[in-house]
């Protein structure tokens, strides 16, 4: 139990040196392929720990960035997947998705921006601390919130 609580310190205090409490959400990390350069790009969760929130629409950017430009066409299909994966979340009372994450991927090596949108997909992974409310009829508000939040940060990049 005293393990717990000092985990739960630990997870509250990352919470709110980064963006998770003031957006609902933070990058883990990501990987992509500059196809300028023909090489892998790598950012890990201590890359997406430091980024503020100045930094998210960059951070954004940057899961787009062939290495030429930032693909900005690939943006509004993302959105469309959020915005479907919110009115599901919306529907599910009662379930809390704590520490969850959610997975986007392509294909980058890909050369045409129609083929990399059909490859485009938002996963929820990370399922291990999810929960049931049994007497909470409602949805996860802070789930919501953090959704609403990336769509909304997308949007922005979309209109740079």
């Amino acid at each position: 139990a005293e393990y717990m609580g000092e985990k739960e310190k630990r997870q509250i205090e990352k919470s709110i040196k980064t963006t998770s409490h003031s957006l609902g959400f933070r990058f883990c990390g990501f990987r992509g392929y500059d196809q300028a350069h023909e090489t892998a790009i790598f950012k890990d969760k201590y890359w997406g720990r430091n980024l503020t929130l100045g930094k998210i629409q960059s951070a954004l950017k940057a899961l787009f960035w062939t290495g030429y430009c930032v693909q900005s066409e690939m943006i509004p299909p993302l959105v469309e997947k959020l915005k479907k994966l919110r009115e599901c979340v919306q529907l599910l009372t009662h379930w809390r998705f704590w520490s969850s994450s959610l997975l986007i991927v392509y294909d980058g090596g890909l050369k045409e921006v129609d083929a990399k949108i059909k490859t485009l997909d938002v996963r929820m992974i990370d399922f291990a601390n999810t929960i049931v409310l049994p007497d909470n009829p409602s949805p996860d508000d802070e789930y919501l919130f953090g959704l609403d939040n990336l769509i909304y940060a997308l949007q922005c990049v979309c209109v740079c």
